[in-house]
């Protein structure tokens, strides 16, 4: 229950609802490079339940959420009938693409839209070390401007909370800030760019990367460290990720700016944990 067939011809594929998202870019990527799928980071997260769930990622700002490119589904119902798009009915399509597919039924399979990607994208992630209230200062402006970029370029930020032995061998917790972009575009106009509309950034061309857009996906999953230049595609298809480490997520959404009083907050919130993470998209 987790293969993936791709029609280059129609731009579609029919994909189960065990596979998942690295399998999913990993075939697709196999029969066309310069065709994806808008869904998320993670390899390993099942195609089923972020489908249902709605599904944000980096190409959300050029062809929406997941939810928004699923044509069409396999869907057994209560009295174990397979229903698609037409013989479910619109209103239960509409349900599943974001309310959660178990609610419904059980969804064995998707019908997605493909959608064409760059042959190249330059990326960048800089990390910033500063205190609190300045750290606030650069996420107030991005969280003001990142929206009115061209839907080409996606800017999004996140922290991470390190404890480390400062200089007197003392143990001390402290945020990195990390500030990353996907880019459909060249260096030197994602470098122009920045420094025109964000020149706090600093962004220099040593700090981008021009990547595949098949390398962009593992670039950002994790799964390599940033100073790798032989990516393999095939990384896509381990199910573990390689990963034993285990984690909880709350998510938000928010239709104004934060408050920067809140941002603190939140900030100093992290502090207090061991290791915590947050990402502003």
């Amino acid at each position: 229950m987790h293969s993936v067939k791709i029609d280059v011809h129609s731009q579609t594929a029919w994909v189960e609802a065990g596979a998942t998202l690295g399998e999913v870019y990993y075939w697709i990527n196999e029969n066309n490079e310069n065709l994806s799928f808008p869904a998320g980071y993670c390899p390993t997260v099942g195609a089923g339940g972020h489908f249902s769930g709605g599904g944000y990622g980096a190409l959300m700002r050029n062809y929406g959420l997941a939810a928004d490119n699923i044509i069409d589904a396999h869907l057994v119902n209560v009295d174990g009938k397979v229903l698609d798009r037409k013989s479910m009915g619109e209103d239960l399509f509409w349900a599943i693409r974001g309310g959660g597919g178990e609610n419904f039924g059980i969804i064995a399979a998707w019908k997605i839209r493909l959608v064409a990607v760059p042959s190249m994208s330059t990326i960048f992630s800089v990390k910033k070390n500063m205190e609190i209230h300045e750290l606030v200062k650069l996420v107030n402006k991005w969280q003001n401007i990142a929206y009115m970029y061209e839907k080409e370029l996606l800017l999004f930020t996140h922290f991470i909370t390190r404890n480390i032995t400062d200089n007197q061998g003392k143990n001390k917790t402290t945020i990195h800030s990390y500030f990353s972009s996907i880019f459909h575009g060249g260096v030197d106009s994602l470098v122009d760019l920045m420094n025109k509309s964000f020149p706090e950034l600093g962004i220099k061309k040593t700090d981008c990367k021009q990547l595949s857009w098949i390398d962009t996906i593992i670039f950002y999953s994790g799964l390599v460290n940033y100073n790798t230049t032989n990516f393999k595609k095939e990384i896509l298809l381990d199910r573990s990720g390689g990963r034993k480490a285990a984690f909880s997520i709350k998510l938000d959404y928010v239709k104004k700016p934060i408050p920067e009083t809140a941002m603190v907050t939140i900030l100093e919130k992290l502090y207090e944990e061991d290791v915590g993470v947050g990402m502003f998209v």
